[in-house]
């Protein structure tokens, strides 16, 4: 799916029916997809309507292509049975190293990030917007425009589109989000932006980094428009939803790996796949 509010409220409703949700990028191959359907035994899959080809070709065993009908003539229903330590997630590895690994995440995993992280190191509240270069498929993205604002009670903006300079600075003019979250490139690229004369007009209050690949430790320094700046580098245990090593807002240090409170020094408990038989999967293509 590509990144929408309805991918948010599938992914609720899989959750919450205890079965377990794939995100799946929306660049793979229908062979990639394929690879992922079978490999964590998805049953179902939900589409956006332009990714529809893509899940047919991958031999997806069921699919649902138009929520919102769904949703229309679907009646409430009770929660499913589960605890905070049944399985509820599985982010794929990119597969630099062979084929894509399942991360397998508990129900507790995701509010681990919101009481630590969110709230303790970002203080997310009603009054925020985030926005996201990263997608909902990326553990990052998740994490920044699924856990973050459901738990915060903060607003998001959705964007499927490739982030350009140019399409994030109309982002930024068009619905002001407070928190803006990227990667390395992404801000490189929007110094080259402003360097060619291009305005960008914030109301930011807090530009977060994941320091990943090439993560240089000047680069917020020389984004204008921020009021607070923050370089953020996340460490994750096999693309874990468990942020372990953020900046503090009062030990921050530009270009460092990070710090952790006595509070946050709790290991992330991961899951192999293999040590629990899945009720259902979902997959969100």
């Amino acid at each position: 799916m590509s990144d929408c509010p309805e991918m948010m409220i599938a992914m609720l409703g899989v959750m919450g029916m205890g079965a377990i949700v794939v995100p799946c990028s929306t660049m793979l191959k229908p062979a990639e997809i394929e690879y992922m359907l079978k490999d964590s035994g998805a049953k179902l899959v939900i589409v956006t309507p332009e990714h529809l080809e893509n899940a047919k070709a991958a031999h997806a065993p069921k699919i649902i292509d138009d929520l919102n009908q769904l949703l229309e003539n679907a009646k409430p229903a009770p929660l499913g049975s589960f605890t905070a330590e049944t399985p509820c997630l599985i982010l794929y590895t990119s597969g630099s190293t062979g084929s894509p690994k399942g991360a397998v995440h508990l129900h507790d995993h995701l509010p681990e990030t919101i009481e630590r992280v969110a709230k303790v190191v970002y203080k997310l509240g009603p009054d925020d917007r985030i926005f996201s270069s990263s997608r909902l498929f990326f553990a990052y993205g998740l994490g920044n425009s699924f856990s973050f604002p459901i738990g915060s009670g903060c607003s998001v903006v959705l964007c499927s589109e490739r982030p350009t300079p140019q399409l994030i600075a109309d982002i930024f003019k068009r619905h002001r989000p407070t928190i803006f979250f990227a990667v390395p490139a992404v801000f490189r690229g929007l110094i080259e932006y402003a360097k060619q004369g291009n305005k960008i007009e914030t109301e930011l209050s807090q530009v977060l980094r994941f320091g990943g690949r090439g993560a240089a430790g000047g680069d917020l320094e020389r984004v204008e428009g921020a009021r607070r700046s923050r370089d953020h580098r996340d460490h994750r245990h096999h693309r874990a939803a468990a942020r372990l090593h953020p900046q503090l807002p009062d030990r921050n240090r530009p270009g460092s790996s990070g710090s952790c409170s006595k509070a946050m020094k709790s290991s992330c408990s991961m899951t192999s796949k293999k040590s629990f038989k899945a009720p259902a999967a979902a997959r969100c293509t």
